[in-house]
């Protein structure tokens, strides 16, 4: 979730979506698998995509709550398919559930702008100015080792009385999606809406929100690792479960754990 400097601007460096892939590059600790940007490109549209899987989610996690856990925050943006929270004058935590790849990254204010132009606006953003705006970040997790992202905050309303609200991003892929939470995980509102009957869950207001199925089932392996137990551990994604196993001759057991 660092900032990083490139060609003298700052620029989010854990985002993967398309759109924030075209801009940015990925440095620094807990950088995402995303977009590396080539210092000699003359377009940033020429960056490509990476898959990543639920392992990303959990450094996502790591560094949001290093980085904005306790903290208020003071102004929301959204777009078509991104949405922003402002955590200080120059400093947003941006999510993008573009159907053609979905991410988060931190940016500041500079690097928001280009987004800020588009003309279409999505009404997602009353909603979310309304509970998450002036709202203290109070934990955040990943739900069941997969690649939904659980955001919690508080605001306090008058007389000192105080709400908690949810946002739960959903990192997959074309079915990506931001959704916004009451305390009980009632449905306020989301980026896209699941009719009821139409999938196997149903993302509307008023309904209880519900994790999506788990993309692949996993085991939580105690011991030393193996190739074997590395196939099946949970939390790991396809195209890092076959690095590992490709390179294990490469480090030592104890290593690979660690």
């Amino acid at each position: 979730l660092p900032t990083s400097s490139v060609r003298g601007k700052r620029a989010p460096s854990c985002a993967t979506a398309p759109n924030v892939q075209r801009r940015y590059c990925n440095e620094g600790d807990h950088a995402c698998q995303g977009a590396l940007l080539q210092p000699t490109m003359q377009s940033w549209k020429e960056v490509c995509a990476l898959k990543f899987g639920p392992e990303l989610v959990h450094a996502w996690e790591l560094a949001i709550r290093k980085r904005f856990c306790d903290r208020q925050s003071t102004k929301v943006e959204t777009g078509v398919d991104w949405l922003a929270v402002r955590f200080s004058s120059d400093e947003w935590l941006f999510f993008s559930w573009s159907s053609e790849g979905s991410g988060c990254c931190c940016m500041d204010e500079k690097s928001l702008k280009p987004f800020m132009r588009e003309k279409k606006r999505l009404s997602l953003q009353e909603s979310f100015k309304a509970h998450i705006s002036g709202a203290r970040l109070r934990d955040v997790n990943q739900i069941g080792k997969d690649r939904v992202l659980h955001l919690r905050f508080e605001k306090t309303l008058g007389a000192g009385f105080i709400r908690s609200y949810s946002i739960f991003f959903e990192s997959l892929d074309r079915f990506a999606n931001l959704v916004l939470c009451d305390e009980r995980n009632v449905i306020i509102d989301a980026a896209k809406i699941l009719s009821p009957g139409t999938r196997d869950r149903t993302i509307f207001p008023s309904f209880v929100y519900a994790p999506p199925p788990p993309v692949r089932e996993g085991d939580n392996v105690d011991g030393m690792l193996s190739p074997e137990k590395v196939e099946r551990l949970a939390g790991f994604g396809k195209a890092l479960r076959v690095a590992v196993i490709r390179e294990w001759d490469s480090r030592t057991p104890d290593e690979w754990s660690r």
